[in-house]
């Protein structure tokens, strides 16, 4: 597959229904007083010592998502990529969620703080995304990724 035929996929996406977010909110997503809020009281319980990693940490998630729209323009497009973001989010949220879990049980030791309190950060960042998703948008990309790699590439 070339780059033409990967442009030519990613534009293959259906229409979409109903009201949609455009790049200008995507960027300012994370400056409502809602997540601001959030943000500062999970802040609050962090220990002093983890503030620089965990402040990074919630920096580069954010960036994945504003910065995933950088160069689209089309609201449909738009909202796929918030529908992958968050996707990829889920998956980060629920791997970290299962890895501390089986920690606490193989070891009866509670898991490291700053896991903890990044898998806190990622829950801020879902629930700040989840009301702009889109449920068509977000079903097709559920498609595209229960397909097999393997069969996605023999058929293009």
């Amino acid at each position: 597959m070339d780059v033409s035929d990967l442009k030519k996929s990613i534009r293959n996406f259906q229409k979409l229904e109903g009201p949609k977010i455009t790049a200008d909110k995507v960027r300012t997503l994370f400056d409502s007083n809602d997540f601001k809020t959030t943000y500062a009281e999970l802040m609050t319980e962090v220990p002093k010592e983890l503030h620089r990693d965990l402040m990074e940490f919630a920096a580069e998630g954010i960036d994945k998502i504003t910065n995933s729209v950088e160069n689209v323009d089309d609201t449909d497009e738009i909202q796929y990529m918030i529908a992958i973001n968050y996707m990829l989010l889920k998956c980060e949220w629920t791997l970290m969620n299962c890895q501390l879990n089986y920690k606490i049980m193989a070891t009866g030791e509670d898991p490291d703080q700053i896991d903890m309190f990044k898998a806190s950060i990622i829950t801020a960042l879902l629930a700040q995304v989840e009301p702009y998703l889109n449920d068509q948008a977000t079903q097709e990309i559920t498609t595209i990724l229960n397909s097999r790699i393997r069969e996605m590439v023999e058929a293009a």
